[in-house]
């Protein structure tokens, strides 16, 4: 049975409840009463080819502590990530996921910018790293790497360097290219030396050497420090040659 006014609306204005029922419906359907087409709101696609790649992550390394639904085909919906307005990921947050292996694919992410692999257990980056050419920032702290990738000095953008805390023995002289690099920890490793070269890294305002095998510092490095007012963050014992 009606409610009593639309009861009402049904007797003495027929056309009008008929309208008043359309109307309805159509609200309740979506439908446009001036009779076009109903729009409709896409959601904005991600890169099938980057999403290809974090799988790759995921089966190399079972053990994983990852929260990605693997099935899930819009990466705006994975965690841990950030993507870029047209759906490249830009950002990976991959802090103590119990990583041990970053495949040789993840230097096919042509458009990240920030790659967090702190506190994992991996022994050494792929080779192909120098691709990364829009990373701004690395940070592979609390790992078991025993050197850096080849290439490194390649990444123009790196703004941000951190490998403390793994088992570094050596560190290129190629580390002096980064011409924009600000910030640089190397402490806690096997370190025996540093190049001269660290001299050419003129914007930088960060330099973390203790806790390493170091004895002295090359007299151009220190020449820096003096100059930029820059702490090297050095154990008592190393001394300028």
């Amino acid at each position: 049975m009606l409610p009593p006014v639309l009861n009402q609306i049904t007797m003495k204005r027929p056309f009008a409840f008929l309208f008043l029922l359309i109307t309805t419906l159509a609200i309740l359907s979506g439908c446009n009463l001036n009779g076009d087409e109903e729009t409709v709101i896409e959601v904005p696609k991600t890169s099938a080819a980057d999403r290809k790649i974090l799988i790759e992550i995921v089966k190399q390394n079972p053990d994983n502590k990852l929260r990605w639904d693997t099935t899930e085909t819009n990466l705006r919906n994975w965690q841990d990530l950030v993507l870029t307005e047209d759906g490249h990921v830009s950002g990976l947050y991959l802090e103590n996921k119990g990583l041990v292996i970053l495949p040789s694919e993840v230097v096919n992410l042509e458009h990240l910018t920030f790659l967090d692999l702190k506190d994992n257990i991996i022994n050494s980056l792929p080779f192909g790293v120098q691709k990364l050419n829009k990373l701004e920032q690395l940070l592979v702290s609390g790992n078991y790497l025993r050197s850096m990738p080849a290439g490194i000095g390649q990444l123009k953008s790196l703004v941000l360097l951190t490998m403390d805390h793994n088992r570094l023995q050596s560190v290129p002289e190629e580390i002096g290219e980064l011409s924009n690099l600000r910030g640089l920890y190397l402490h806690d490793n096997e370190l025996t030396s540093v190049p001269k070269t660290l001299a050419q890294l003129s914007k930088l305002e960060g330099l973390s050497l203790h806790d390493n095998f170091i004895t002295s510092i090359p007299k151009e490095v220190c020449d820096l420090g003096a100059t930029l007012k820059l702490s090297f963050h050095l154990d008592s014992n190393v001394i300028c040659q």
